[in-house]
């Protein structure tokens, strides 16, 4: 019970980060251009407040992608736990099948990783 209470928080803080903050910024930008395309008659002004909101658009967008590679990546060390073969016994000339498959999906899910730290 207290792993799945640890796996619990740590989700609900992914959660927390990645869409309430996210939701918060962008409800901020669009009410300040919402402010800004009726009191702003500044050119600079108004276009400096074009840019910061494209700019937390962008900022949304590549938070968005990095925590669909932590979630990943926290899927693939889970597979690797879950899928890392025991120790095989000396007696035994070749390993069984179970073990080969196993050692087959642990191969790709490491290629997986070393592909995404690239």
């Amino acid at each position: 019970m207290k792993n799945f209470n640890t796996q619990f928080q740590r989700f609900t803080l992914i959660l927390v980060q990645e869409n309430v903050i996210r939701s918060v910024l962008i409800v901020a930008v669009n009410s300040a251009m919402l402010y800004a395309s009726e009191n702003v008659t500044d050119p600079y002004l108004s276009s400096l407040f074009y840019v910061t909101q494209t700019w937390i658009y962008t900022m949304s967008l590549n938070a968005e992608l990095f925590w669909i590679d932590v979630r990943n990546a926290i899927h693939h060390e889970e597979l690797k736990r879950f899928m890392t073969p025991n120790k095989i016994p000396e007696k035994k000339a070749r390993p069984s099948e179970q073990t080969s498959r196993n050692n087959l999906a642990l191969s790709v899910v490491t290629m997986t990783d070393r592909i995404s730290k690239v």
